[in-house]
């Protein structure tokens, strides 16, 4: 769910750019299968009822450790359907109303969803 959007942003900021017309194609694409992927991942919550957490070590300085993770429960569900079901309306708005190229994080709408992903679904709390 997370990988699409990152995926989407990186071939169209580098690749495809942002100007080219089907760079549009491929952001609602990529932003429809992420919908989809949540769709299937809150199915699988909602008839298992499992809480999904993946975490693992991404830093450590001498005694300070910090860990990253992501967590799939209740309210995960809810909000990665409510990002990912707008994901598709902020693409087409971000390239329909974009009159001149700037960089900002409109300009390639994958890496702001695939932030907005990553703060929904973050493990940060125990």
């Amino acid at each position: 769910m997370i990988v699409i959007p990152l995926l989407g942003s990186v071939l169209n900021g580098l690749v495809l750019r942002p100007v080219h017309p089907s760079a549009r194609k491929f952001s609602l694409a990529a932003a429809g299968l992420s919908f989809v992927a949540a769709v299937v991942l809150s199915w699988n919550y909602s008839s298992t009822g499992q809480i999904v957490s993946l975490s693992f070590e991404w830093l450590r300085v001498g005694g300070l450790t910090s860990n990253w993770g992501f967590r799939f429960d209740a309210i995960t569900v809810l909000m990665s359907l409510v990002v990912t079901y707008r994901n598709p309306d902020l693409a087409s708005f971000s390239r329909l109303h974009g009159r001149e190229p700037t960089r900002t994080a409109f300009r390639v709408p994958e890496s702001f969803f695939c932030h907005m992903l990553i703060f929904a679904t973050g493990a940060n709390l125990p």
